[in-house]
């Protein structure tokens, strides 16, 4: 049995079964490769992850931005939750704060550890 999602281009709203079921869909490294703008429409994912490479150095990159901020717009016209990958340092987190990224993740947060991480983590909100 050929599963709907397989087929190109992926028909909208891709996953919906699924969706029923309680499963949420996340697209990752948005920006980059196979997963540009023309698939959030596609799939209507639950969660974009903005690709570390558009978040490096954000603060100080007015083309980066602009990519950040269409990519989030398009992400809350279709009630996904934005979150940005990568994030090292407080102004790339502010800059994205700002662009509507509420989530984030990346080492200004915290290393990678096999312990968890005591208290409450730090919060871009």
């Amino acid at each position: 049995m050929r599963h709907a999602c397989s087929e190109k281009p992926l028909p909208k709203g891709c996953g919906s079964g699924h969706r029923s079921q309680g499963f949420r869909y996340a697209l990752d490294d948005v920006g980059q490769g196979f997963n540009d703008v023309s698939m959030l429409s596609q799939l209507e994912p639950d969660i974009i992850k903005l690709d570390r490479a558009f978040v490096r150095e954000i603060d100080k990159d007015a083309d980066k931005r602009r990519v950040a901020k269409t990519i989030s717009r398009l992400a809350q016209s279709i009630g996904s939750v934005r979150l940005a990958e990568g994030v090292e340092t407080k102004a790339e987190a502010d800059v994205l704060l700002e662009l509507g990224f509420g989530w984030q993740q990346g080492f200004y947060y915290g290393r990678p550890s096999f312990q968890p991480v005591p208290g409450e983590a730090k919060r871009a909100e």
